[in-house]
């Protein structure tokens, strides 16, 4: 409610030293006297040296030498500088009961009773302040302020009115009224109070905002938005008052002054980011993200926050919704540039790094993202994944075996683990330990359907253990019977198997299953060759080139017009 006035009591001293006016005008000559102010200097040098404890001692050695108004004030400085505001209090009231006509000691009784809730003497003090020094508004104030407290609004407002004479319209005293006006049921007193404050003040945002308040309280919603709509136009720079406005037409779902509002917000001041990117959230929640004046006020923001993370990720969200997946993980790669801690980000990045077989890229963020957060596992295993498909084989192993002992109770995710060590060790041609760890896997997570075609995959490749690999695969088809990347799983078993009908009938179904997939492509080529089709395969092992195949043997297999084993 106020600022606090504090006192130096070098002034106190003067004005008071415990002594009455008539004592003040005789000369100080006994030992008492002399005993009694050296005691009180003592106590004020402690008091401003910050010695809190030591002057509190001081003073009250004072106070049992004489009973004095000036030690008990110091004292209730001190108390109250420990937050000990009960004995405060109690100093305080000494010191006032002693010299009830020191402004000083009545001013701050009057502050402390309003703290602590005594409304009822507040008013009695403020009351006696008023009189004092008339022409005070800060007392007329606080006189209002316990009237409120106290229960008394009619008398708030009187004081308050007083207060006004003092200051001229101020519009926080205008609401004030109003909101005492409105808590004694008399509305239209309450307006009669607004419109007489705006017909001197009609641009003031905080009279025009109370007064759309006090229309939607009356449910005339109409008349409020009038009055918002005023207060938009004459105050352009406002970002608040049209974000208000925005929300309003968002509810009332009139879309065309929502954006025309929404876009004024972001282009006014005082909207702080959080809100900026909850209106922006919302849009795509309702299914406004492709709307282009959604996309606009996106671009703004990541040009208006150019160094903070969060306009980059939701820059990219908007850009997943379109189905730009290069420009999204573009920004949310910037915004990472911004904040390093958001693990969030980090996996939304590593995430459409694997998607997109994009693993040199994926072995460095995985690699930064460990220095930020060394003891998720998933970023380990982001982490080997990139090792593996880029051949740094004896980092894999070491990075997959140090995250694995971060897993804890997350079965599926060990297993991942185990899994991608048996890729690791096949990778290096080293069957046992492949098996092993693919055998560890599915025993972890026994319906992974995923591993349990990796496992199928690379015995097919080892050429090992065929029929096994053809039963994981039938366990798998029957999960998922329409998945391109399993059906030729499927094929290629029984092409390593030499049964080359069979195989050519189910890298046809994974062809139709998907066109743009370059290794089931060069398959197709594969079976065809071995079935003497020479042209078609042909065919299918340029296509798979110009895909971007990285079998190392396709470039042999097109000139010599045979079968070669992969190379990867």
């Amino acid at each position: 409610m106020r600022i606090i006035h504090y006192i130096f009591l070098a002034s106190v001293l003067l004005s008071s030293c415990g002594m009455s006016k008539k004592k003040e005008a005789q000369v100080v000559n006994t030992k008492a006297d002399y005993a009694f102010i050296l005691k009180f200097h003592e106590g004020v040098r402690l008091k401003s040296r910050g010695q809190t404890d030591a002057a509190i001692e001081t003073f009250q050695a004072c106070l049992r030498m004489r009973e004095d108004d000036a030690s008990n004030f110091a004292l209730f400085e001190l108390y109250l500088e420990k937050e000990q505001r009960q004995e405060a209090s109690q100093y305080l009231q000494k010191a006032y009961k002693l010299d009830p006509n020191n402004i000083h000691y009545t001013t701050e009784l009057a502050y402390d009773y309003f703290e602590t809730g005594k409304f009822s003497d507040a008013v009695n003090i403020f009351k006696k302040l008023c009189k004092l020094q008339p022409r005070n508004p800060d007392f007329q104030y606080g006189l209002a302020e316990s009237y409120v407290r106290a229960g008394k609004p009619a008398d708030a407002i009187e004081a308050l009115n007083r207060t006004q004479d003092q200051t001229g319209l101020i519009p926080e005293l205008v609401v004030q009224k109003y909101t005492l006006y409105m808590q004694m049921k008399k509305p239209e007193l309450a307006l009669q109070e607004l419109n007489s404050a705006l017909e001197e003040m009609p641009a003031d945002p905080q009279l025009i905002s109370t007064l759309a308040d006090y229309y939607f309280k009356q449910n005339q919603e109409d008349k409020a938005i009038e009055a918002l709509e005023r207060m938009a136009e004459a105050q352009p720079e406002n970002g608040r008052v049209q974000y208000y406005l925005a929300e309003v037409y968002g509810q009332k779902r009139d879309m065309d002054k929502y954006f025309y509002y929404l876009k004024r917000a972001f282009e006014g001041g005082g909207v702080e980011l959080d809100q900026k990117m909850k209106a922006l959230l919302s849009l795509q929640e309702k299914g406004l993200g492709k709307d282009p004046r959604s996309f606009e006020l996106v671009e703004r923001l990541v040009t208006d926050y150019p160094t903070e993370a969060k306009p980059y990720t939701l820059y990219a969200d908007y850009m997943m919704e379109k189905g730009d997946d290069d420009n999204a993980l573009k920004y949310y790669s910037k915004a990472l540039q911004y904040e390093k801690n958001a693990f969030a980000i980090w996996k939304q990045v590593m995430v459409m790094q694997y998607q997109n077989s994009l693993f040199e890229d994926l072995l460095k963020s995985s690699g930064e993202c460990l220095m930020y957060f060394p003891n998720v596992p998933l970023v380990y295993l982001f982490n080997g994944v990139a090792c593996n498909q880029t051949k740094k084989y004896a980092d894999g192993l070491t990075v997959l075996e140090a995250g694995i002992d971060y897993v804890v109770n997350d079965k599926p995710l060990k297993a991942e683990f185990y899994g991608q060590l048996g890729e690791c060790y096949f990778l290096q041609m080293k069957v046992k330990e492949g098996k092993e760890n693919y055998e560890l896997a599915l025993k972890t997570d026994p319906s992974s359907i995923l591993l349990m075609n990796n496992y199928a995959f690379r015995l097919a490749n080892a050429k090992i253990e065929l029929n096994k690999a053809l039963q994981l695969m039938e366990d798998v088809l029957a999960v998922a019977a329409d998945q391109a990347h399993y059906l030729d799983t499927y094929g290629w078993i029984y092409f390593q198997m030499g049964k080359y009908e069979d195989a050519k009938k189910w890298f046809e179904k994974a062809y139709a299953a998907d066109k743009e997939d370059k290794f089931i492509v060069e398959h197709m080529g594969d079976v065809l060759i071995k079935l003497g089709k020479k042209k078609e395969a042909l065919e299918y092992w340029k296509l798979a080139h110009t895909m971007g195949s990285t079998n190392g043997s396709l470039d042999k297999k097109i000139a010599n017009e045979e079968y070669f084993d992969p190379i990867f």
